[in-house]
This record gives C-alpha cells, sequence and structure tokens, in this order.
C-alpha cells in the first residue's frame, strides 16, 4: 500500500506484482491489456474471452459480494432469486473486464459425505436443472436477442457428485454393472 493506504501497482500483464493485488482497478488493468491482444479479422478486432470461476460471486476481486453456496440457495426453492444473484455476479465481473464465468455448477449430489456437496444444488436433477437454467439466464442478461452479460458455461457435470462413499474425485460411480 502506499501512503494513503490503497495499492497501487501497474496492471500491466508484465507486472506479476499486480496479479497478487485483487482490486478492481488492477484486474481492469490487466484484462484490458489482454483484450488489446485481441487478433483483428477484417479490420475487426474478436474479443479474447477471460474467465472466472463465480459460482457464488466474483470472489477474485476484493470488495466484491460473495453469495452462499449452491445447496444453501436450494434451500431457498427460488429459482429467480439464483437468477437474480447470478446477474450481480456477471455485472461485478464484466466491471473488472471478465466476459465469461465458469457456472453454474450442475452436479446432483447423490451422497452426503461427498466433500463438494455444497457446490451443488443438491440431488434432485429437476431442480438442478432450473436453479441452473435461472442461473444462466441471469448471467447472461439476454435482452431483445443480444446478451448484455457474460458468457457462461456449466461444471462439474456427468457423475461428478455420484462418488464412491463421499470421497471427491476419482472414483465416481455412474452406473451398474448389472
Amino acid at each position: 500500500p502506499d501512503e494513503t493506504g490503497k495499492c497501487s501497482v501497474n496492471a500491466g500483464m508484465d507486472n506479476p506484482e499486480a496479479y497478487m493485488h485483487s482490486t478492481l482497478a488492477n484486474l481492469q488493468g490487466i484484462n484490458s491489456r489482454i483484450q488489446e491482444q485481441a487478433p483483428e479479422v477484417d479490420g475487426t478486432k474478436v474479443p479474447l474471452l477471460i474467465g472466472v470461476d463465480a459460482t457464488h460471486g466474483n470472489q477474485v476481486t476484493l470488495g466484491n459480494v460473495i453469495f452462499p453456496q449452491n445447496i444453501g440457495l436450494s434451500m431457498t426453492h427460488d429459482p429467480t432469486l439464483v437468477g437474480k444473484l447470478a446477474k450481480y455476479t456477471a455485472d461485478d465481473a464484466m466491471a473488472a473486464g471478465y466476459n465469461w464465468i465458469y457456472g453454474p455448477t450442475v452436479a446432483i449430489a447423490h451422497n452426503p459425505n461427498w466433500g463438494r456437496i455444497n457446490e451443488s444444488f443438491g440431488s434432485i436433477p429437476d431442480l438442478t436443472e432450473k436453479y441452473a437454467y435461472e442461473f444462466t439466464k441471469g448471467a447472461q442478461s439476454v435482452e431483445d436477442n443480444q446478451i448484455k452479460g457474460v458468457l457462461t458455461s456449466a461444471k462439474h457435470y456427468l457423475g461428478d457428485g455420484a462418488t464412491y462413499n463421499g470421497p471427491d474425485e476419482g472414483n465416481d460411480c455412474v452406473g451398474d454393472a448389472n
């Protein structure tokens, strides 16, 4: 920090220390410099995708709101709330220069002993589908067939929550052998 108590680090891509100070200004600087490297096609810059893991808030930027984990949100039984929180998350991510967030998580928790159950919306596939749909709709903020938000991508699917006796990763049990 400088004498005012604020971190004033050159946010250039060539300054590794900038990555250690996740202020909004530093992340904006880093991400805008990354976009400066975007290729041109027929005289038009093609924006690069810059992603961030933000399933319950843009937690990489200091001062942003962190929302409850997905398992807690599912207990509200309010998919539209999940969509509203995803919109706030997308707005925070875009302010920092991100145009892609990794989410929603669509793992189906099959065992309460699973170490990552908090990342899931629970064990009911139909409800997970509703929450994931609202998350995507809120984060992408589609207006007049135009995406005004960020790109989303589902994460943790295809058996991720079906671990054998709960331990995480490497021991998924998707179906039976009979």
